[in-house]
């Protein structure tokens, strides 16, 4: 018996973290989308465009008026969460200038 109800305990604990760290997802995506509309983002949100993996925004500063000032990499957070490995790479490559423009032609 009291088996059992350490194992109801548990999967009421288990369900609980699973339904606030399903929230937490769903809200973090909800901000991703609103991000460019909300206060200090930091470029117009003419001027961004969604990308979702491996950033959520590439920014093009000035894209609005035809003339490009500067491009931004940009991942929103939320929370407590942190930039995954991944994303520390592509932050790393870009403060060391590891960005190239190519012009790709198929004939």
């Amino acid at each position: 018996m009291e088996v059992l109800k350490k194992q109801d305990k548990l999967l009421k604990t288990e369900r609980a973290d699973a339904v606030k760290r399903s929230r937490a997802v769903i809200s973090g995506q909800l901000c991703e989308q609103i991000a460019p509309f909300l206060p200090d983002f930091p470029c117009s949100p003419d001027d961004v465009r969604f990308i979702g993996k491996p950033v959520d925004f590439i920014g093009f500063v000035g894209l609005a008026n035809d003339i490009v000032e500067e491009i931004l990499f940009i991942e929103v957070k939320t929370g407590e969460s942190k930039l995954s490995s991944r994303e520390k790479s592509i932050k790393e490559a870009v403060m060391a200038k590891k960005v190239r423009y190519v012009e790709y032609y198929k004939n």
